[in-house]
């Protein structure tokens, strides 16, 4: 079980999940099918919970009034004596609804500029989750939500006004194998505390030897530390990068990086807001990226150096909306 993270304040950082409107069963089921699937969901619940104490799960409505199928809700299915432990455990489960105001607030300005589908129907849970590189909790009721992995579409609008399109890939959850699958990613969440900002730049280069961060990354930093979870998500982040080098380094064979975290280029529109000059004298674009959360839309964009053998991270902040400074 992975050791607590905390905040130098004391407080735990928290890992938000999304429930999955779209996970609902279409149609009337039995009532002994739809109590099943409610019971499957709290111990799903559980074995996170097993794995990451502080966990907070955003749905449309509380969970006592979600709805199984088109008619039953959690309330009216686990009624009685006989479910007393499981409410239980669902009253000391942080529950937010509607979809936390502050995630809200802080992701609204690049939320309007997309839209979010999964087979042509607005995926609520799934677009969330992916704009703040998180997962969605499923209910079993179709072996097609058991997956651990949910494809979904995502639409943006570019600063032409053109749309692109793109399909990604985000963390499911639904049974106990769903946990085992994405443990690693649970952990990850849940690690030793970090150091502070200004130890971080002082040393870098012992934190991160396969990394080259550009001098401007430090103002990045320290205006990320103020934020807590989104800095404690980002180190996590460049520490992964930084051991995707060191394996692409150590393997004479691989003639690129492995990325063991989602990474993608930016559209060619976009492209212009990430050049920069680096220490060499020469303007590269520094498109390629990867995400973090921590309640904002984070990212991380760099360039291989192959002459370095190095990856050089020249922005780590908010998605851009204007070119990244020098």
């Amino acid at each position: 079980m992975g050791q607590e993270s905390r905040y130098p304040s004391g407080r735990l950082v928290m890992l938000v999940l999304f429930l999955n409107e779209l996970s609902s069963a279409e149609g009337n089921l039995n009532h002994v099918e739809a109590r099943d699937i409610a019971l499957d969901l709290i111990r799903l619940l559980r074995n996170i919970r097993k794995e990451r104490k502080q966990i907070a799960l955003n749905s449309a409505e509380p969970i006592k009034y979600s709805r199984i199928d088109s008619s039953l809700t959690f309330q009216e299915l686990l009624g009685g004596d006989e479910y007393r432990d499981e409410w239980r455990f669902l009253r000391g489960f942080l529950n937010r609804s509607p979809i936390d105001i502050e995630i809200q607030a802080i992701t609204l300005d690049s939320q309007h500029e997309k839209e979010y589908l999964w087979k042509g129907v607005p995926a609520i849970a799934l677009g969330w989750a992916d704009s703040l590189d998180t997962a969605i909790i499923s209910f079993t009721s179709s072996d097609y939500w058991k997956q651990p992995t949910i494809p979904v579409c995502l639409n943006e609008i570019d600063n032409l006004a053109e749309i692109i399109e793109s399909e990604n890939l985000v963390r499911n959850f639904a049974l106990t194998d769903n946990v085992t699958h994405h443990i690693e990613w649970l952990k990850d969440q849940d690690s030793d505390i970090y150091p502070s900002a200004d130890e971080f730049w002082a040393k870098r280069e012992e934190y991160f030897p396969n990394l080259r961060l550009l001098d401007r990354t430090r103002e990045d930093i320290l205006r990320l530390y103020s934020s807590r979870t989104a800095y404690h998500q980002m180190y996590i982040k460049l520490k992964k990068l930084d051991d995707d080098t060191m394996s692409w380094k150590l393997n004479e064979d691989a003639e690129h990086i492995q990325y063991s975290g989602k990474t993608t280029p930016e559209a060619e529109t976009r492209k212009r807001l990430c050049n920069l000059t680096d220490v060499d004298g020469n303007l590269y674009c520094f498109h390629i990226h990867q995400r973090f959360t921590g309640n904002i839309a984070g990212r991380i964009h760099f360039r291989v150096s192959y002459e370095e053998k190095k990856v050089v991270v020249a922005y780590i902040g908010e998605k851009l909306t204007i070119p990244i400074m020098q």
